[in-house]
């Protein structure tokens, strides 16, 4: 298989390396400020599912009926950076999100980390939170 090695630690030799994607984080993205650094963009895709049960609760079946698509955004802030606001939307590769959470961490020995999550869902159109809604 591509991508998949199997390396004995006791063999001389030393263990296979992956082949690099040469692919850096930064992908096309809107609505992140500039103040953010993208460090890492991790995505995973997931399906709602459907279950049906017996008499005796065990599960006879399984139907998929919603896919959607998560991110994590993690970077560093600029010191002049402002953050941006859960409810907000954000487009990478030409996709719609919408911020579910951010979070800022702040330490005396290193930069101000954020993150930030967000999701999509099927052909979702996606509408932000509107102040004073």
């Amino acid at each position: 298989m591509k991508g998949f090695f199997l390396w004995r630690p006791n063999s001389e030799s030393s263990p296979p390396q992956p082949e690099s994607r040469n692919r850096s984080p930064s992908t096309p993205a809107t609505g992140i400020p500039e103040q953010i650094t993208i460090n890492s963009l991790t995505r995973s895709k997931s399906a709602e599912i459907a279950e049906a049960r017996n008499e005796k609760g065990q599960v006879t079946d399984l139907k998929a009926y919603s896919k959607g698509e998560s991110i994590s955004i993690t970077g560093v802030l600029k010191a002049d950076g402002t953050a941006v606001e859960p409810g907000s939307k954000i487009t990478i590769d030409s996709k719609d999100y919408i911020i579910e959470s951010a979070e800022q961490t702040e330490s005396n020995t290193e930069f101000v980390q954020y993150s930030i999550t967000a999701r999509t869902a099927d052909s979702a159109e996606i509408t932000e939170y509107e102040t004073g809604a």
